[in-house]
């Protein structure tokens, strides 16, 4: 039976965690098991993500969804950091070369 606070449920405390929810839903993706954080055993939203994929009943839920929109802004913002810190390492190996050629 699923806890009042299931990670697998929208706008629940576990669903509005980033962490959380992007964890439970890999953890259904890849089926490396999810605890309930209420009592330590295997998430009952995760047993039955896991069912209704196992039968090919899945449809995405609105906290899939959101998950995965969540996970493209995290990767958007990534990537933006990336380029950022990789312009500022050019920057400073450029000036560091023109130091040296001085």
């Amino acid at each position: 039976m699923k806890c009042n606070d299931c990670a697998f449920d929208l706008n629940t405390q576990a669903s509005t965690s980033p962490h959380t929810l992007v964890t439970a839903h890999l953890c259904a993706l890849t089926g490396e098991t999810f605890y309930c954080h209420v009592n330590d055993a295997p998430c009952a939203g995760w047993a039955q993500a896991r069912r209704e994929r196992a039968q090919s009943r899945y449809r995405p839920n609105a906290a899939e969804l959101v998950t995965a929109n969540m996970c493209s802004e995290l990767l958007s913002e990534c990537v933006r950091l990336a380029k950022q810190e990789d312009l500022a390492a050019l920057t400073t190996a450029a000036a560091g070369e023109a130091k040296e050629g001085e």
